[in-house]
C-alpha cells in the first residue's frame, strides 16, 4: 500500500517540530571549556594598543590581531565606563571649576552644556572623592547612597560593595528602598485643638499618607531636582527679562507646568 503524502500543514508542522528538538539540543549541551590565557599587561596598555574611538565616540574600533584575554579586558574597560561615566562627567567638571572658577562656568553656559544633570553628577563626584568611590557599585548606587546621613555614608557604601563584589549588587530601586529605612522621614505633627466655642466633638484628622518605595522615590527625585533648578535660575530672569519677545514667551511655556504644581498643591494645602 503506497504511503499517504503529508499535506502542507503537516510538512510545517514537522519542520517545526525539527527546530524546537534542535534548540533543546542546543540548551542542553555542555558548552565546550575554553582555555583562557592570562593577560600579562594592564588594561590601560591594551585599551592604549587595541583600541580606536570612533568619530563622534559612536563605538569602537578593536585590532584585528587582539588575542581573546585582551578581548575580555576590553570589555571590562568598556562595561566599567558604562557603570561609572557620570564620575567621570562629575570630575572633569569640578577640575575645570576648581581651576578656572567662573570663568569656566561662563565657558561652558556659551556652549550649551551647563544642565542640571551634569551639575547633579558634580555634586555627586566633590561628596564621594575617588578614594571612598567602591569599584563594584555603578554611580547611580553611589548617588543612592549620598541620600543617607554623612556619617552613615562610608559604612554603607563598604557594605553594599562587598555584596556586589560578590554578584550579590542590589538593583537601584531595591538601594532606595533600603535607604528610605535607614533615614525615616519626619513628619509634623498634627496639632490637636480644644474645640471649645464649636458645638459637637471635633473629629480626629486622619493619619498623613505614607508614600509607598516608588513614590517616595519620585518624591526624593523631584526634590533633588527642584533644589538644582532653584540654584541655577537664581538671577536668570534678568536675563532672560533682556531677550525678545520669542525667547521670554519660551521660558514662560517651560516653567509653566511648575507655577500649575505649585498652585496644584496650594490648592489642597491645609492651614
Amino acid at each position: 500500500m503506497a504511503k499517504a503524502k503529508k499535506t502542507g500543514k503537516e510538512k510545517l508542522a514537522d519542520g517545526a517540530k525539527a527546530i524546537r528538538d534542535a534548540e533543546q539540543k542546543a540548551k542542553d549541551a555542555v558548552p565546550e571549556r575554553v582555555e583562557i590565557p592570562k593577560s600579562t599587561r594592564s588594561m590601560q596598555e591594551v585599551v592604549r594598543d587595541r583600541v580606536v574611538i570612533s568619530a563622534g565616540n559612536i563605538g569602537l574600533k578593536i585590532a584585528e590581531d587582539t588575542p581573546i584575554e585582551e578581548s575580555l579586558q576590553i570589555l571590562d574597560w568598556a562595561t566599567a565606563l558604562s557603570d561609572h561615566v557620570g564620575f567621570m562627567v562629575g570630575d572633569a567638571l569640578n577640575f575645570g571649576s576648581t581651576k578656572w572658577g567662573n570663568k569656566y562656568t561662563a565657558a561652558l553656559n556659551q556652549t550649551g552644556r551647563a544642565k542640571s544633570t551634569l551639575w547633579g553628577y558634580a555634586e555627586a563626584s566633590r561628596k564621594i572623592p575617588l578614594e571612598r568611590r567602591q569599584t563594584a557599585l555603578s554611580f547611580s548606587h553611589h548617588r543612592e547612597i549620598l541620600r543617607l546621613p554623612e556619617a552613615k555614608i562610608d559604612e554603607v557604601l563598604k557594605e553594599v560593595g562587598a555584596q556586589a563584589e560578590k554578584g550579590n549588587a542590589p538593583s537601584t530601586k531595591e538601594l532606595r528602598f533600603k535607604i528610605q529605612k535607614l533615614t525615616p522621614k519626619k513628619r509634623k505633627t498634627t496639632k490637636v485643638t480644644s474645640g471649645k466655642g464649636k458645638k459637637g466633638k471635633k473629629k480626629p484628622e486622619p493619619p498623613p499618607y505614607e508614600p509607598t518605595g516608588e513614590e517616595q522615590g519620585h518624591l526624593d527625585e523631584a526634590e533633588d531636582s527642584f533644589k538644582i533648578a532653584v540654584k541655577l535660575t537664581k538671577g536668570l530672569y534678568q536675563i532672560v527679562g533682556r531677550l525678545d519677545n520669542k525667547e521670554k514667551a519660551r521660558w514662560m511655556d517651560m516653567i509653566e507646568p511648575i507655577v500649575v504644581f505649585y498652585n496644584a498643591v496650594d490648592k489642597v494645602r491645609g492651614y
